[in-house]
């Protein structure tokens, strides 16, 4: 107003303002989606690392059993010191900005090619370690998560 354009403060910015103040930042929601073999990649990666074995050659059995004791468990599963290839590195980037901003700002998790419950636990299990990492606290499951 100071600078002589009261009409727009008082009007659009105006609205703009108090939206943006009830509402948040937030315009849509963004779905993120992430081909199955990209995240069983990022199993290998951190399983191989701690000598659990590879991930991607265990039956769908142990991989289960894997995914629900470490779903279950209360420490991170990704330790801070692991290098990782890349296009590993891609998908905990991932991860940890969507735990970063929240079930807010993100919508549903696509699981593409994914064909047993081990591809969406497997998400599960990244999305719950990246919030730890990110929150320290378990918390919600990012996106489309429950």
């Amino acid at each position: 107003q100071s600078y002589g354009s009261g009409v727009l403060a008082d009007g659009r910015l105006a609205d703009l303002i108090r939206r943006v103040a009830t509402f948040g930042m937030v315009l849509m929601k963004l779905d993120l989606r992430q081909e199955s073999g990209r995240h069983a990649d990022t199993l290998d990666a951190i399983t191989t690392y701690l000598d659990m074995g590879t991930y991607s050659e265990w039956d769908e059995e142990k991989k289960l059993d894997f995914l629900t004791r470490e779903l279950k468990g209360k420490r991170p599963l990704v330790p801070v010191s692991i290098e990782v290839p890349a296009d590993v590195k891609e998908v905990l980037d991932t991860f940890q900005i969507a735990a970063e901003l929240g079930s807010d700002s993100l919508g549903a998790y696509v699981i593409s090619m994914a064909s047993s419950a081990s591809d969406v636990l497997a998400v599960e299990l990244l999305q719950k370690d990246a919030r730890l990492a990110a929150t320290g606290e378990l918390g919600r499951a990012c996106p489309g998560g429950t």
